[in-house]
């Protein structure tokens, strides 16, 4: 990528700031340059959940590509469109975001309470991620110079490009130097350097924390970069030796901060992390000057300027919110200066997880918004560092005994599992044997507790079943002993305790004794295709049927289903839309260009087939694993060198140095994607390869590095030629990290959870695939892993056979993991690829779009096909309005032009149904489409429905 000037920057800077200052400039700009609208289509197409200021953007973007001209009043407009939840005049949302977007709370502030600037609306329509690459990736090398110049060390950069630190977008960008040590840019002394329409502002920048420290900040003007360049190193010595003391700052606030840990409760402080670290990754908070981490009074306070947003006081929680809570507990305070947002006081975590929309969208609201007063002098600066700094917070917290749940581990809410599970116990008929009076008992036990029983990790089950034994065994006095004692001889008590919830959540969570998977209940195809015309129900029954095979449940409702699909979105469950120029190269495999690189080259990337199934697969290898686990204590344990490689790789670092046997020095360079790794001389430019292969090689003849006499004779004699130095220096490596892997390897495997499989990347995974074999792989069976499901919706939009390649055949049942005849391909990067078992394909296909005898034949061969055609009878959970209508309207269609162009019975359902409405916004131009837009033909096939049509755009004409 092209290095972007100072000067280009400088005019990026006057570009957005009159843009930002001059409305007619904006709009004019908007309507007249339209380079960025595809980009913004496709970055905030609305497709698996609903957010306003997406869903905003990708509305103007549409309205931008139809010829619209974007205004002031339009905007407003789209934006009442939204709040209305109704935006299918301008564009017809999928039937989750559709979900998605009714569920969004009610506030009385509204969707878009500080997006009333339309420069931050429409900022990704004037700066597009190309643009912010290239800024961001100058400014690296800016601040990069700047180290080299000062010969600085031990130094971390803080960078901010022109769409700021909340990605709202700005007009200036700016960059920091602060020491390593620091806990973030607010509490210490700064190598700062801005550029905005002015251009060039830097010098030594005081933390606006550092309240007590007697030197303010620089702000001084310079004419180029070399300028800059210099006054840094006539500040480096006083910027080194102001720093030097800051740090003391930090060793008090951290003692305070501990010492308030230790007096709040150890559980609620766990719960409270974990939450603020969703608030931090949701919304992706970043460290301002406006943010404020406060310990006064012994309780964890989060703020955003002067409101409080999150607070810990012993057990009890406060939560901003603007949503009016109709409860009786706790206290309530209105903060000054509005009357719409609250501050919810003394409140428990479950409260806080009922309502984390409410807050999220409310501390959204209070970042947003411009009138926040700077830093405050109470901030605590270790306290921050923990929000902002995982392995710091788990290193503070560890040494408390708090237990986190890691950032990559999600919550399952196992209630639906332990149901089924109860009603498979033998001897559950103390306990009804009914689902839905299991479901009321559990909900009525939950009440009871101040934690949610059945939202559960790996990492707090065992807080779970501290929490119900200290309330249901060991306090007497506790409501729910007592509503226990007195429901059936302490039913409730039996059903969550030691041999029931207990073990099903041990069971869960460790897989002992016995597997929750088995006795199926429900069985469906492996490869299934719902195909029928519009509106017939394909992605409300694809939901429940992805839920049903996720749960392995045959009776759920639509509400629960679609509960487990927003559940299992992106980790079980993945979706994703056909189009024409779907390829091979984003479903399986293919090269993708490397922007990080000066120069160009590419990378191969699996697409999203691929990694699904290698996700799958991956629950076999678990299982197989643990089932090899020795239990005896035999002191001689058999390492599987490929297995020690991979671990040897993943214990170097790039720029690790090693010394040469001549005393020169070598660093690792990189690490390729083949169990490579990528060595280069410490002044040098070329970088040598050690292969993984060769360098096991090399250790079959010398498993000891003095057994080596002539370094360059002895390595090319057994591997060929090569840098002999390099492999030398990798091979005496290897040796010395597999003495500490052989001692440790015994105590590792004893332990008894093994691996944390929950949080390994996925390029993880891969490598601990490609070391079991195929067999190994079958002796898992299938009802002991979880079940994957892949949703291809317009399945016949693609080009098949371009898309599947020579994998079509793999997908088939008796030639997937567990068929009769298992078959593996070669991918293009010389891979071994199966299909699993537990991958199950939905497919949708509306047959309007193309005929079902024109799809491929080689998909029809593989694929049951499930048929959605109209239905216009009610039902006791589908309501039809006007049946008769839309049965006389299909029967006409199907006379003139057959089945796959009726009209779906979901255009005639809903609460706000309205037969005008429905007629003239959807059938008519539904119908025009499907006739070449002959509006007599249109106006015949109405006519037999006994509806009159009239007038250019035709319109419904009733008789009311």
């Amino acid at each position: 990528m092209t290095k972007i000037s100072i000067e280009e920057i400088k005019e990026k800077a006057v570009f957005l700031n009159d843009l930002s200052n001059n409305e007619q400039a904006l709009f004019d700009y908007i309507n007249s340059s339209k380079s960025n609208v595809d980009e913004v289509l496709q970055l905030y197409q609305p497709q698996h959940e609903f957010r306003p200021v997406n869903t905003l953007r990708f509305l103007i973007a549409n309205e931008l590509r139809k010829g619209t001209v974007i205004t002031k009043s339009l905007i407003e407009e789209l934006k009442q469109t939204i709040e209305a939840r109704d935006v299918s005049v301008y564009y017809e949302l999928n039937d989750i975001v559709k979900q998605s977007l009714a569920n969004y709370k009610d506030s009385r502030i509204g969707m878009f309470p500080n997006w009333r600037h339309a420069f931050k609306i429409l900022f990704p329509f004037i700066y597009s991620v190309a643009d912010n690459d290239q800024v961001n990736t100058a400014l690296n090398q800016f601040a990069d110079e700047i180290i080299s110049a000062n010969q600085l060390k031990d130094v971390q950069k803080h960078i901010v490009g022109f769409q700021g630190s909340q990605n709202y977008g700005t007009d200036f960008i700016w960059l920091a130097i602060i020491p390593e040590s620091a806990p973030s840019v607010q509490y210490a002394y700064q190598i700062f350097f801005r550029i905005d329409s002015d251009g060039i502002i830097g010098g030594l920048y005081k933390g606006h924390n550092l309240k007590k420290q007697a030197v303010d900040s620089q702000e001084l003007h310079f004419n180029s970069w070399e300028d800059y360049l210099e006054h840094t190193k006539q500040t480096n010595p006083q910027w080194l030796e102001l720093n030097a003391d800051i740090n003391f700052i930090f060793m008090n606030d951290e003692k305070a901060f501990i010492k308030t840990l230790k007096k709040v409760d150890r559980a609620s402080v766990s719960d409270y992390f974990n939450t603020l670290g969703r608030f931090k990754t949701d919304l992706d908070i970043q460290d301002e000057e406006k943010l404020v981490f406060s310990i006064a009074k012994n309780r964890l306070s989060f703020q955003v300027g002067k409101r409080y947003c999150l607070n810990l006081n012993k057990t009890h929680f406060d939560f901003i919110s603007n949503a009016d809570i109709n409860d009786d507990t706790g206290q309530r305070e209105t903060f000054s200066g509005t009357g719409s947002t609250y501050l919810y006081k003394e409140r428990t975590h479950k409260d806080v997880l009922n309502n984390y929309d409410d807050i999220k969208s409310a501390i959204e609201n209070e970042i947003e918004r411009d009138n926040h007063a700077l830093a405050k002098f109470y901030d605590n600066s270790a306290f921050r560092k923990a929000f902002f700094d995982s392995d710091y917070r788990a290193k503070v917290l560890g040494q408390l005994g708090i237990q986190m749940i890691s950032k990559n581990e999600h919550m399952d809410n196992v209630k639906a599992e332990f149901i089924t599970w109860l009603i498979k116990k033998p001897k559950s008929k103390y306990f009804n044997n009914d689902k839905e009076t299991l479901n009321r008992y559990l909900d009525n036990y939950d009440t009871y507790f101040d934690i949610n029983l059945f939202d559960v990790s790996k990492s707090n089950y065992k807080h779970i079943i501290e929490t119900i034994d200290k309330v249901a065994y060991q306090n007497e006095t506790s409501a729910f002993f007592k509503f226990s004692s007195g429901e059936s001889s302490h039913r409730p008590r039996a059903i969550l305790g030691k041999t029931n919830y207990y073990q099903f959540l041990e069971q869960r969570f460790t897989n002992k004794d016995e597997d929750i998977y088995t006795n199926d209940i429900y069985t469906p195809s492996l490869n299934q295709i719902f195909y029928g015309p519009p509106g017939t129900g394909k992605t409300y029954n694809t939901i429940l049927e992805a839920a049903k095979i996720i749960t392995r449940q045959d009776d759920l409702s639509y509400n629960e289903a679609q509960a487990v699909l927003n559940k299992n979105l992106g980790s079980q469950i993945e979706f994703i839309t056909f189009h024409q120029n779907y390829s091979y190269e984003d479903f399986i495999q293919g090269l993708r260009p490397d922007v990080k690189q000066k120069e160009l080259s590419f990378n191969r990337t699996d697409g999203v087939f691929t990694k699904m199934v290698t996700k799958a697969l991956f629950e076999y290898y678990k299982v197989y694993q643990k089932s090899q686990k020795n239990p005896s204590h035999d002191t001689t344990t058999k390492i599987d060198l490929n297995d020690a490689f991979i671990e040897f790789m993943n214990s170097l670092e790039e720029g690790q140095e090693f010394e040469t046997k001549t005393g020169s020095k070598i660093k690792v360079d990189n690490f390729t994607d083949r169990q490579n790794i990528e060595f280069k001389p410490m002044n040098g430019i070329k970088s040598y390869l050690v292969s993984g292969n060769r360098l096991l090689k090399l250790y079959d003849s010398f498993n000891d590095i003095k057994k080596i006499r002539r370094v360059h004779e002895d390595i090319v004699n057994v591997i060929g030629g090569c840098n002999a130095t390099i492999y030398y220096v990798a091979l005496r490596e290897f040796i010395d990290f597999l003495e500490i892997y052989e001692s440790t390897l015994i105590e590792f495997e004893d332990e008894e959870e093994g691996i944390d499989y929950e949080n390994i990347t996925y390029n993880r995974k891969k490598e601990l695939l490609s070391t079991i074999s195929l067999d190994d792989i079958r002796t898992v069976p299938e009802h002991k892993v979880p079940r994957y499901v892949i949703i291809i919706d317009e399945i016949n939009r693609a080009n098949i056979s371009r898309v599947f390649g020579e994998l079509i055949t793999l997908i088939e049942k008796d030639k997937r993991s567990h068929g009769n005849i298992p078959l593996t391909a070669t991918l293009p990067s010389g891979e071994q690829f199966i299909v699993p078992s537990n991958l199950f394909i939905i497919g949708t296909m509306n047959t309007a779009d193309k005929s079902i005898a024109l799809l491929d034949i080689a998909l029809r061969r593989r694929f049951e096909f499930v048929p959605m055609y109209p239905n216009s009878e009610s039902t006791e959970d589908k309501i039809v309005h006007d049946g008769d209508i839309l049965e006389a309207i299909n029967k006409e269609i199907i006379s003139r032009k057959g089945y796959d162009f009726t009209i779906g019975h979901s255009y005639f359902m809903g609460d706000d149904y309205n037969l005008k409405h429905t007629i003239d916004n959807k059938v008519i131009p539904l119908l025009l489409e499907y006739f070449m837009n002959d509006d007599k033909e249109v106006k015949q096939i109405l006519g037999a429905a006994q509806l009159v049509v009239e007038g250019w755009p035709m319109q419904y004409i009733s008789n009311d």
